[in-house]
């Protein structure tokens, strides 16, 4: 009896070593793997850092807009009938050297903590999501207008995407209007474009299915888009005293979000132009 149990340790014990030593090595490998994941990302992140900042000193980072800062009181008075209505022409931003680092760059907005960079546009909706402004392939992408709209911003309802980055860049800190108090902290932003500066003025923040079309506020007749904003505001994540008029211009900020697979947040806001 002992002899057998000897020789049942002796069959099994080397078997053993071997399972132990193969997980041992998928552990190894395991870690190997996360690990340059994890160095990977960190490093798309820094590149793409390193790429803005760069951008944004070679144009200058723009100073304070003139102009209203707090969002809430309405313009439409001051605005009168004007379909398109004209800001003064830009002073901060310096398009010239902008277009030269890339041709697609239509605009800048600046907003909250964290949103600062150039808005381009492509070809189509897919080139900006993998590639920095400098055309570098990178996660952080660009941030990039619907391809569909016109690149001055001039449509009725202009859509810019950006994505939701886990360090807090690019669109990432929109999913904070999800908080009355962090519009009430923050109730506008600033575009520049090469043909004069605007104050957005947010109105409304929505969670949407990935696969609604959001340039469709910008393509309905002025009966249906007042009943589109009346919608929009009674499901909107913060409340806003802006008045948006059958002529204004909006523009939708889109990035992902997390209540489903294909979640979308959209922070929706007028456009009002900086007069000299």
């Amino acid at each position: 009896m002992v002899s057998g149990h000897n020789e049942e340790r002796g069959t099994h014990t080397p078997r053993s070593h071997r399972v132990l030593y193969a997980l041992m090595g998928l552990c190894v490998v395991g870690t190997i793997v996360f690990a340059w994941l994890l160095i990977s990302g960190s490093r798309e992140y820094s590149r793409g850092g390193v790429a803005y900042e760069h951008i944004r000193s070679a144009v200058s980072l723009p100073m304070s807009l003139p102009g209203p800062t707090s969002g809430r009181k309405d313009l439409a008075a001051e605005e009168g009938d004007v379909v398109v209505p004209q800001a003064a022409p830009s002073s901060g931003i310096d398009f010239r050297v902008a277009r030269e680092l890339n041709g697609d760059i239509v605009g800048w907005i600046v907003g909250g903590e964290i949103i600062d960079y150039p808005i381009v546009r492509g070809t189509d909706n897919d080139y900006y999501l993998t590639h920095l402004v400098n055309h570098e392939r990178n996660k952080v992408g660009s941030i990039f207008m619907d391809y569909r709209n016109q690149g001055d911003f001039f449509d009725r309802a202009t859509v810019v995407y950006g994505h939701n980055m886990k360090d807090g860049s690019m669109f990432a800190s929109l999913m904070r209007y999800k908080s009355q108090d962090y519009f009430d902290q923050f109730p506008t932003m600033k575009l520049y474009t090469p043909k004069g500066d605007y104050i957005i003025k947010l109105f409304a923040g929505k969670v949407v299915d990935g696969n609604e079309d959001l340039a469709c506020y910008g393509s309905v007749g002025t009966g249906d888009f007042h009943d589109q904003l009346d919608a929009l505001r009674k499901v909107s994540t913060f409340h806003s005293n802006t008045v948006v008029e059958a002529d204004d211009r909006i523009l939708i900020l889109c990035t992902c979000s997390h209540e489903t697979a294909n979640a979308r947040f959209a922070v929706f806001g007028k456009l009002t132009p900086v007069s000299d």
